[in-house]
């Protein structure tokens, strides 16, 4: 049974709260947190803005550590009714026509995120965690020592809750977190991704990365027989084509003859893509006015980074047990800070790193065809850049 609120290490009484610890947002970081804090004893809301199940912007890859995080929530046979295609081959091409395949070094999955999400949230609820859809948090006030205040807006209208905690899992672009860090507005980026299905291009077992003049392209199978299709691109590439995305497919990414030969395959159309602009990578603030960070949260994955939907799940893994101590005043707030901190870059700088570098190299097409021959040259040098975008 959960376990009630804990007063702080220097005695003080708080304020009367709803629950031990509010959880903004419903995605893999999010749920995941969620989970380990319940059957830790706590009491734990997740909120989510969105009405599920709902599409999001995601490569759609979900690497074998993410599979073990999930099965110790209780998700393997879950997984497994999806009937996700497994994943262990990855093929690499370059403008100038060059392709390098290796084998991953243990399979994947190919799970969408409306799939992986709906399951996450059904999990929560089965053990017991309030999910409280459609609500959308737009301010936090408070801190660890006094506890919070969060005010939202529902289907009801205001709503507000009080807690002891809150962990921010609400993803890249969100409103919240730039109000949170003080600032009102997204600062212009140059990249935009876009994401969308097609049926057919049959690509058994494989996951393939295609650069093309301004950006890359990620092609996969995930489950129901259908091909998903995630591209990062130059936006000033994609204007240049009149944001048409049959023309940019032909006149841009076409530029690449083998992902000229897949998108004549697949077919995809353009007009029900899912597109998200001025995006900016790498790491961020893992807390601000004393509320933590989960997933893209706490840092915007490159898409080259390796899974960000394993990595969300690790970031809930890692703050879970701290949090703990902090709720049971074990430790002050300060220490559960700076522990999180240091396991987090302990964990992802170098992926983060390694993530960055590659997506320079697959935005830059005049160094393809050299690194093409690297990779051939140094087929070790490939399996270990691999291996650093992957957990241990």
């Amino acid at each position: 049974m959960p376990r009630r609120a804990a007063p702080g290490n220097d005695g003080n009484r708080r304020m009367a709260v709803d629950c031990d610890v509010v959880v903004v947002g419903a995605g893999p970081g999010g749920c995941a947190t969620a989970y380990h804090l319940h059957q830790a004893g706590w009491r734990v809301i997740v909120t989510e803005r969105l009405m599920y199940p709902v599409d999001k912007m995601c490569g759609e890859f979900l690497s074998p550590e993410g599979v073990v995080s999930l099965e110790r929530m209780g998700l393997g046979s879950a997984l497994i009714s999806y009937t996700p295609p497994s994943i262990d081959k990855l093929l690499i091409s370059s403008p100038q026509g060059n392709t390098w395949t290796t084998s991953l070094p243990r399979p994947g999955l190919g799970l969408t995120r409306r799939c992986l999400d709906q399951a996450l949230v059904q999990r929560c609820q089965e053990v017991g965690i309030e999910v409280v859809h459609g609500l959308q948090i737009r301010d936090v006030d408070g801190d660890f020592e006094h506890g919070f205040h969060l005010h939202g807006r529902g289907p009801q209208g205001k709503q507000e809750l009080k807690t002891r905690l809150v962990v921010g899992a609400f993803g890249k672009q969100s409103l919240l977190h730039r109000k949170l860090r003080g600032t009102t507005s997204q600062a212009p980026a140059s990249l935009m991704a876009l994401k969308l299905y097609a049926a057919g291009g049959h690509l058994p077992g494989h996951i393939e990365l295609h650069a093309f003049p301004g950006g890359y392209a990620g092609i996969s199978e995930v489950e129901e027989g259908r091909t998903v299709l995630c591209l990062l691109t130059e936006t000033a590439a994609f204007r240049r084509a009149g944001t048409n995305g049959d023309r940019f497919g032909a006149e841009v990414m076409g530029q690449n003859p083998l992902l000229g030969k897949r998108l004549s395959d697949l077919q995809p159309s353009w007009s029900s893509a899912f597109a998200i602009a001025n995006l900016a990578f790498g790491p961020r603030s893992l807390m601000a006015r004393d509320v933590l960070m989960v997933g893209d949260a706490a840092a915007s994955i490159s898409p080259l980074c390796g899974d960000g939907m394993s990595m969300a799940l690790r970031t809930a893994e890692l703050l879970a047990p701290l949090a703990d101590r902090f709720l049971t005043g074990d430790w002050h707030s300060s220490e559960m800070v700076r522990t999180y901190q240091r396991h987090w870059r302990r964990e992802f700088s170098r992926r983060l790193w390694v993530g960055k570098g590659l997506q320079k190299l697959f935005l830059t097409p005049s160094w393809g065809s050299a690194t093409m021959m690297l990779l051939h040259l140094f087929p070790n040098l490939g399996q270990r850049l691999i291996d650093w975008t992957r957990g241990e």
